[in-house]
Parts: structure tokens; C-alpha cells; sequence
């Protein structure tokens, strides 16, 4: 049977039998992340106190971040020098001053294990994406390009207007699966939101959920390197890394709303480009952001105008929808644009969304579904996060690879 078909006769047995699900986890290889709860009335270094211990409680730090940083480490983190690193340490620290503190907390639980992991590296990974933009990558090298490709976001409305939304997280080395934990940041015993991520020494989360407004979710968009010194001076100008945009803004204390909470992530300082794909509680609270750096939005794809034939749902890889007629005006024309046909996840999503319809479409199962499609589902991908901001829940599945046969990348 083919991976495709596979997953379609899945998602009816489960649609038919709720109760076989359970078992469907097992046959396909998931399991939960460990969890970890991070309390913001402690002290920033005591924050994430024992975070470190719960992935290392679960694999070693061989199989895990050893794994991560060394394969970053020779595509990436190697290139900067140590006066690089001092300059991103010290932008962190007087932009987002409690981040920094936090880092040192981490740093020093890995201490405690017998790991060096300096806060200044872990600073540089706060500035993974904008790093990783920059001429700093060796973006010719084979093992930089099997590290780019991430991230698959769904957002479906159902015909009574209920917005559900999933993603699934695609990343090298296949070990991030490993370091990945679920994350609940509170504020004296309350829950402000939920996030998933293996990000999470970063102190930040790139999938996240605020019960009663909006679930989130960042993917990775291609763009030319920029020079490295362009991207530090962006870092000290302070603006916002990825991995901490969400946290920012679910974290405010008033007016957390879709419609509010989108217009900061549009205008919101970036040094690198990527995509934002949010839904909300209300009909017509999704959409897909298509941002640049500093200030700028390319694209805002809603939900209900994505086109004719499928209005009620949005897939989001990491390539551009659209080519933009007018650029820079206030009357911006989205001329669609094909899938990339060399991975063609957008495609296998679009197809399976159309053979379900709107009405089996519209559940978080249905959804799970589709992400468990190959290749929506793939040799690179580490977890799938299922999301309602009405609810504010979010479930997290770690993934085992899925392999066609032959796969080189598969053992």
C-alpha cells in the first residue's frame, strides 16, 4: 500500500472508531514531548530550572543536542568569530534583558549535567533564523540545504465558522525530535499560553496557543544571504528574533486579540524574513503573513480570499503564494504562484484537504490527517502541534521520520 493511501484509510478508521486512536499513535510513531511549565513570577535564571533535565531524563545529551549543535555548529555557529559572538550576547542582553538572564539559567543546569554550553552560544541561537539568513551559512553546502526545508501550517474553517489550525515542524538532524518539549508559560499559577518547540533553550517557542484569541505558528522562508554585518547591526538596533516573537506578544498583559496581536506581528522589527500563519476564535480569523525584514509585509493571505474554489482553508509551506503586483502600495495584487516541484508539500496537502471537503476537513483530527500525508509528513519531520485558540488547546505528537523506500536519509 502507498504512503498516500495508507494515510487515507488511517484517518477514516480513526474518524469511524475515536476509540482506535490511541493505537494509531503507536502503529505510526509518535509519542508525547516531555512537558515543563515555565513560571514568570520566579526569578528570569530560575525559570527554566529543570528543563534541561527533562529531555536528558528521557535522551542522553549524545543522542540529543550533541547531535543538534554540532550539525549547526559546522554549517552555522563555527563561522562567527568570538567578536561576533560578544556582539550578539550584547545586543541580547540590552534588548531583552530578562531572555539573557534566563540563558544563564540554562547554561548552568547544562553545567550541572557536566556540559559546557556557554550563554553566549546559546545567545547566538536566539538569533538562529537571522544567522541563518545571513552570508554567515554555508548555504552551498549539502548539509545546510537538508537543514532548511521546515514546517507545514493548516488552518480550516468549518461551514459554522469553528477555525481549527495545524502544523508540523520539519527540521534536521532528525535529533530535534529528541530535545523537543512541551512548553505552558504561567503567571502566579496562572496559564498564559501553551507552545511547543525543541527551540526552547532559546527561551522562545515557534508554535504556540492563547486561550481565547489565537494560535501561532513561524515557518522558514528562502531569501538572498544578506552580509553578516548587515544582520548584526539589525540584531543591535533591536529587532525581534523568530523565536521570541510569539512569546512577546502572548505574554502582553492587555488587548491580546487576533486582530491586534497581528497587526503587531506586521509591523514588528525583523532582521530576517519568514512566514506567520495565525487563526483565531471568530469566521475569517486566519491568515498567512508573508514577512520581510525590518517592518514590511510582503502578503497577507486571509482566510476566505484565498481563492475561489477552496475559500474556507490555508496551507502555508515555505515558498511564496503569491508575486506581488504594485509593490508597496496600499493596493498590493497577488498573482498566485505555482507549488515548488521539488517539494511539493503545499500540493499533497491541497489534494487530500479537497478530496475530504470542508466538512470532514473541519476537525483537529482531520487536520492530523493531512499532516500525516507524504510528503506533508517526511523524512525531516520532528512534531506535529494541534491548535485551537477558542479552546486554547495544544496537542503535541512526536514524529518518527516517514520514508519512502530507498530513502537515503532513512536508515
Amino acid at each position: 500500500m502507498n504512503l498516500r493511501l495508507h494515510k487515507l484509510v488511517m484517518w477514516r478508521i480513526i474518524n469511524t472508531f475515536p476509540q482506535l486512536f490511541s493505537l494509531c499513535v503507536v502503529v505510526t510513531g509518535m509519542r508525547a514531548p516531555p512537558e515543563f511549565t515555565v513560571d514568570l513570577s520566579l526569578s528570569p535564571q530560575q525559570r527554566w530550572n529543570g528543563a534541561v533535565t527533562k529531555v536528558l531524563d528521557v535522551y542522553s545529551f549524545e543522542e540529543s543536542f550533541q547531535v543538534i549543535f554540532s550539525k549547526h555548529n559546522a554549517t552555522l555557529f563555527s563561522n562567527l568569530s568570538s567578536a561576533n559572538y560578544e556582539q550578539i550576547s550584547s545586543a541580547l542582553a540590552q534588548h531583552f534583558p530578562e531572555t539573557a538572564e534566563e540563558l544563564v539559567g540554562i547554561s548552568k543546569e547544562f553545567t550541572s549535567h557536566g556540559y559546557t554550553v556557554t550563554t553566549n552560544y546559546l545567545a547566538a541561537w536566539v538569533y538562529y533564523h537571522e544567522l541563518a539568513h545571513s552570508d554567515a551559512a554555508n548555504t552551498d553546502d549539502l548539509q545546510y540545504k537538508s537543514l532548511m526545508r521546515s514546517c507545514t501550517g493548516i488552518v480550516v474553517q468549518s461551514s459554522a465558522g469553528e477555525i481549527f489550525h495545524g502544523a508540523n515542524m520539519d527540521q534536521s538532524p532528525q535529533e530535534v525530535r529528541y530535545a523537543t518539549l512541551a512548553v505552558t508559560y504561567t503567571f502566579n499559577n496562572s496559564t498564559i499560553f501553551r507552545g511547543v518547540d525543541w527551540y526552547w533553550f532559546t527561551t522562545g517557542v515557534t508554535r504556540a496557543t492563547r486561550q481565547g484569541s489565537i494560535s501561532l505558528q513561524e515557518n522558514w522562508r528562502f531569501d538572498i544571504p544578506r552580509p553578516l554585518s548587515d544582520t548584526l547591526a539589525y540584531m543591535q538596533a533591536g529587532t525581534v528574533p523568530h523565536v521570541l516573537m510569539f512569546r512577546k506578544v502572548l505574554t502582553m498583559t492587555t488587548n491580546v486579540t487576533f486582530a491586534n496581536t497581528v497587526q503587531l506581528l506586521e509591523n514588528m522589527p525583523f532582521a530576517a524574513p519568514c512566514y506567520i500563519v495565525a487563526a483565531g476564535t471568530q469566521p475569517g480569523e486566519g491568515v498567512v503573513l508573508t514577512r520581510a525584514r525590518m517592518v514590511t509585509t510582503d502578503n497577507a493571505l486571509w482566510l476566505g480570499n484565498r481563492n475561489s474554489s477552496s475559500p474556507w482553508y490555508l496551507v502555508q509551506t515555505n515558498y511564496d503564494q503569491c508575486a506581488i503586483a504594485k509593490p508597496g502600495s496600499d493596493n498590493k495584487i497577488c498573482i498566485p504562484q505555482p507549488d515548488n516541484a521539488n517539494d511539493a508539500r503545499r500540493t499533497a496537502a491541497d489534494n487530500v484537504l479537497a478530496n475530504f471537503q470542508q466538512d470532514k476537513s473541519s476537525s483537529l483530527l482531520s487536520i492530523f490527517a493531512v499532516l500525516s500525508t507524504y510528503p506533508v509528513h517526511n523524512v525531516d519531520t520532528a512534531y506535529t502541534a494541534m491548535m485551537q485558540a477558542k479552546s486554547g488547546s495544544l496537542s503535541a505528537f512526536v514524529r518518527d521520520p516517514m520514508c519512502p523506500e530507498d530513502h537515503p536519509n532513512c536508515s
